[in-house]
């Protein structure tokens, strides 16, 4: 059997745990970086629906000891997003797709036919676009009216645009807000300005009712300012809390959003370098796999081809690849590797080499039991018989609770007809069984009796039961 499948599990969950990981850094950044940001390169204002030109926006100190007046005209639009948020958000999202397509390669062979390491950039370009696309199609009216049921009309996102003003009131996704219908503005400690209005609870009820959550954070401080501004123009007695004037009075520091930008190149690098390092995982992974295969078939030439090709792989990363160090070169990823090459090693017949490997595996990867099982299989077939008990003790050790490397230590005793101690490690592995495992019985209530869940690979079948059948065959004869 060979062990794609045995690792498939193992390294897909480790590869997704650690790109999640990524995932949420990016994230956590995003949310740090963009809270205060005033990126002065994006758009200003969209005046789909001018009313009057709006002149240039006073200082910080000029607009707040001036707030607008009822009946001042102001100018209406789409506010945008600032860079930052834009960046951290397609960052996030084309890590998720492209995770799916990764899985999606990794669990299927359509694409042994094509050079996969090849394609790492060129997918996360394309995994960017189909992100845009859907980040896009999220936050417009018709993809909030389709999660209204979940979001009440709200963005589940937001990516390109924060709101849009007209002179009807604000729009927020599918809500509208009439001007006058604004009675309170209040911004959160995580940066979100809770719109809230009276109109319908009156103001005897003891909270106005909330209209929508705007993440606010994600425009720069400028834009945050103007938008309070046009509600109070039109709603004079607007109440504000202290953390929204406070945010309002705030004076930005110029070529801040610049430096804070540095945080999304950083990501885009370490995206780009996911792609590349993870194809190149994905086509060595592969010709390791066929090296087995061509092996176990007898075509040793094209074996050993497609092993120079995976060592050559494996053996000469990208020098300056954070991915290909942090990720793909330890824990149970290297270990599989290391097994995957091992196994290719040993149908070529390079016994020695592939038991190297295999120990590499152990190295990579010390707390799995089963790296010290199939290195005490490898030691067993060359007969190295200390070496293999010494292997079964530390997969006992490392996971005590399991009866597989006990079943191991009993057939390899079995096999070499040593009965005395295989009734005594019998006893034994029964007692600690009882203790660690199933307890006393009987057990209350009735039918509650524990029990055992192993998962026995073909490997595991066949080594066991070969060294048990054969002593007891053995020994039948013996008697006849």
């Amino acid at each position: 059997m060979i062990c794609v499948p045995i690792l498939r599990i193992d390294i897909c969950r480790k590869l997704f745990f650690e790109q999640l990981r990524l995932n949420l850094i990016a994230c956590l950044i995003g949310r740090l970086v963009v809270n205060n940001s005033d990126y002065e390169i994006e758009r200003q204002f969209r005046y789909s629906n001018r009313v009057t030109v709006m002149t240039q926006p006073e200082s910080t100190e000029t607009a707040t000891e001036k707030p607008a007046l009822a009946g001042q005209d102001v100018a209406y639009g789409t506010i945008p997003t600032n860079f930052n948020h834009r960046g951290f958000t397609l960052v996030g999202t084309t890590f998720v797709v492209f995770e799916g397509i990764f899985l999606t390669l990794y669990g299927s062979d359509f694409w042994f036919d094509w050079d996969l390491s090849l394609f790492g950039i060129p997918t996360i370009i394309f995994a960017a676009v189909i992100s845009h696309i859907l980040l896009l199609s999220v936050e417009s009216k018709y993809g909030c009216i389709f999660f209204s049921p979940i979001w009440k009309g709200c963005p589940p996102t937001v990516y390109w645009r924060l709101v849009s003003t007209t002179s009807f009131g604000i729009t927020f996704g599918a809500r509208h807000m009439k001007w006058e219908a604004v009675d309170e503005l209040f911004l959160t400690f995580l940066g979100n300005l809770l719109v809230r209005s009276r109109m319908i609870c009156g103001k005897e009820a003891r909270e106005a009712d909330l209209l929508a959550k705007i993440p606010v954070g994600t425009v720069p401080t400028d834009y945050q300012r103007r938008l309070v501004e046009s509600v109070r123009s039109k709603n004079p007695d607007l109440k504000t809390n202290r953390r929204l004037d406070k945010r309002l009075q705030t004076k930005d520091l110029k070529g801040t959003a610049f430096i804070q930008s540095f945080g999304v190149i950083f990501m885009i690098l370490i995206l780009l370098d996911l792609g590349r390092s993870t194809f190149a995982f994905l086509e060595m992974n592969k010709d390791y796999f066929l090296s087995q295969l061509r092996a176990k078939d007898g075509k040793v030439a094209e074996a050993k081809r497609y092993l120079a090709a995976a060592d050559s792989l494996h053996e000469h990363p990208f020098p300056v690849s954070w991915v290909d160090t942090k990720l793909l070169r330890q824990g149970v990823v290297a270990a599989g590797v290391h097994q995957l090459r091992s196994e290719a090693l040993w149908r070529l017949d390079r016994k020695d080499e592939a038991i190297e490997e295999a120990k590499k595996a152990i190295e990579s990867s010390p707390d799995s039991f089963r790296m010290n099982l199939r290195l005490a299989r490898l030691y067993a077939d060359t007969g190295k018989l200390s070496d293999c008990r010494q292997q079964i003790r530390k997969a006992i050790k490392n996971h005590n609770d399991s009866l597989l490397p006990r079943l191991y230590m009993l057939a390899e005793l079995a096999a070499e007809h040593n009965n005395a101690q295989l009734s005594s490690f019998y006893q034994i592995y029964l007692d600690e069984m009882i203790d660690l495992v199933y307890g006393e019985e009987p057990n209350w209530p009735p039918g509650g009796n524990r029990f055992l869940h192993e998962v026995f690979f073909s490997e595991d079948v066949t080594f066991v039961f070969d060294r048990l059948l054969k002593n007891h065959n053995e020994s039948t004869d013996e008697k006849r």
